[in-house]
């Protein structure tokens, strides 16, 4: 079941999915639209230049200890081990900082609750039948039981159940069954710092909890569906299209990493018809995603020397963190050992 879930927030992560805040009052939200079209502005201008692309930066600020943050990718080639300027950035920090405390085993071994809440919230009170249909249904369970996530078969529940998976969630675990045969969660960057973390009993914090599942929520069944039975031909693309991210990520092609990460790229194994859709879900994703992460975030940083790990797409542009960052004042520049 971890493995699963690990496998679950990589799914979550790699597609950026976000949760979204609400100002109380009318006021209030035009209060924080034109501080965040100001912000926003300020943070254009931060964002990493061409020349200085990088997935590893330092972080300073005044009076506050040195921090790091690193660009990742939740899935490694097995046998990988952490690199050496990631195991020193580890070794400067007194605290690891992920997305979100459920990629930590040990965390969601200790809050079974938060485990059960997520997973409540992917069930559908249709059955397959319903949503899927029977063919559909026989389909992605014989992709999944030949993937590297072969238990999510059994996962999407009995096709005449009246509980199931919700197709949105059956959808985007979908996209991750073209993962490489040699690459498992288990040697993702993310993985090997939480194992070492673990061993130098850092704490490990996170930036939110299960907030990205009410953005996929919102996703309609009939989108979800008519996503998946395009998904189901073009497995060669897929499987093609992971292995290119992984491979970039491998040669830390900052470039290739954030193109992935663009609009346009976003939809590239996405119906047509849902085209607009999902690039508005993608300018949400990253950019409301990254605004919602740093009061948390800032709060870490001034505490103690921080690692804060996150998927690489949260890094570029100017929505990224390193410009949101630099926009309120902090000093982001790439780390290169020795240097």
């Amino acid at each position: 079941m971890l493995n699963y879930l690990k496998t679950w927030l990589f799914a979550a992560a790699a597609f950026c999915l976000t949760g979204y805040s609400v100002a109380e009052t009318h006021g209030a939200e035009h209060q924080a639209a034109s501080a965040q079209q100001a912000s926003a502005s300020q943070a254009a201008s931060k964002a990493p230049s061409r020349e200085e692309k990088s997935i590893i930066w330092r972080i300073r600020k005044d009076n506050q200890p040195i921090s790091y943050l690193v660009g990742t990718v939740h899935i490694g080639k097995q046998g990988s081990t952490l690199p050496p300027d990631f195991q020193y950035v580890l070794k400067q920090s007194r605290q690891l900082v992920l997305e979100t405390q459920i990629a930590d085993e040990e965390y969601a071994k200790a809050h079974p609750e938060e485990v059960v809440k997520m997973l409540q919230m992917m069930v559908h009170n249709k059955s397959l039948n319903e949503t899927l249909g029977g063919k559909t249904t026989m389909i992605v369970r014989r992709i999944f039981r030949e993937s590297a996530i072969p238990e999510f078969a059994d996962l999407m529940g009995n096709p005449s159940s009246q509980y199931s998976l919700a197709p949105w969630a059956i959808w985007f675990h979908l996209g991750y069954t073209g993962t490489p045969p040699d690459y498992s969660t288990d040697y993702g960057v993310e993985s090997l710092l939480l194992k070492q973390a673990r061993t130098r009993k850092l704490p490990v914090l996170g930036l939110e909890d299960i907030e990205p599942l009410e953005m996929m929520r919102t996703i309609p069944d009939d989108v979800a569906v008519r996503n998946i039975e395009y998904l189901i031909v073009r497995q060669d693309q897929m499987k093609q299209e992971q292995l290119e991210l992984f491979q970039a990520y491998e040669r830390r092609d900052a470039d290739k990493l954030e193109e992935l990460a663009s609009d346009e790229e976003s939809v590239s194994l996405v119906d047509p018809r849902d085209h607009e859709l999902m690039k508005r879900l993608n300018q949400q994703i990253l950019g409301q995603r990254n605004r919602n992460w740093m009061p948390k975030l800032q709060q870490y940083l001034a505490r103690k020397p921080t690692l804060v790990a996150v998927g690489a797409a949260h890094l570029f542009g100017k929505d990224g963190l390193v410009a949101l960052l630099r926009a309120r004042g902090y000093t982001v520049e790439p780390f290169v050992m020795g240097k």
